[in-house]
């Protein structure tokens, strides 16, 4: 595309061409002084829509927002745009592409390698863990930030009661902080409570433990 001598817009035409830019369109099929910019508008949308189907065709509404995202981020979709990759994982595949995770052309499992990919550039961070923790399970990015946290924290074996795929990372925080802080983690930490539920028992459970011990500390005055 030729450059485009911009001061032979109004300011309206400039931003429609600047958004079109923006969502990496072919701006030169509208970008003409002469066209009003609510014309510009409507070809412009046009295209984008033109531009999406193309790669959500018999996608959910979810998924093809997440194939908008990747198409303005300027990320290759196609290894991601397909009606068998949950919306959620979509995202964390565009995410990674962002981050600058590059899938196989013949890989079969785009959300296993992005895992693997993540769980190695985590590992960098955190150079005295051991990899052998995880088993040769895959993990997400948070969810391995958060095994190798409460590794650094001392956690030792007790780590074993959130290594697990299971648990997502907001579980998995709510455990090692549990963990942390001496509660006993039995009543919360089942795949059954969501994070949300973790914490209120968490906290509860936190709360109780304080007024006990300034209760007994009261007492020994």
């Amino acid at each position: 595309m030729n450059a485009i001598a911009m001061e032979k817009f109004n300011e309206a035409q400039k931003q429609e061409i600047n958004w079109g830019l923006k969502m990496k369109i072919d701006v030169s099929l509208y970008a003409h002084p002469k066209l009003p910019s609510f014309r510009m508008k409507k070809i412009r949308l046009s295209l984008w829509r033109k531009r999406v189907d193309f790669y959500a065709q018999g996608l959910s509404p979810d998924q093809r927002f997440e194939v908008e995202c990747g198409l303005m981020q300027g990320v290759d979709v196609v290894s991601y745009a397909s009606a068998n990759i949950l919306a959620a994982q979509m995202c964390e595949i565009r995410q990674g592409l962002v981050e600058g995770f590059s899938p196989s052309p013949d890989t079969n499992n785009v959300i296993a390698e992005l895992r693997k990919y993540q769980m190695s550039q985590v590992l960098q961070r955190f150079p005295l863990v051991n990899a052998d923790l995880f088993h040769g399970l895959t993990f997400s990015k948070a969810q391995t930030e958060e095994i190798c946290i409460g590794s650094q924290a001392g956690l030792g074996a007790k780590l074993q009661m959130y290594v697990c795929p299971d648990f997502d990372a907001d579980q998995m925080r709510e455990i090692r902080l549990g963990l942390t802080h001496s509660i006993n983690i039995e009543s919360f930490a089942g795949r059954q409570y969501s994070a949300k539920e973790m914490r209120e028992i968490r906290l509860a459970l936190e709360k109780g433990k304080k007024k006990k011990k300034k209760k007994e500390s009261e007492m020994e005055m």
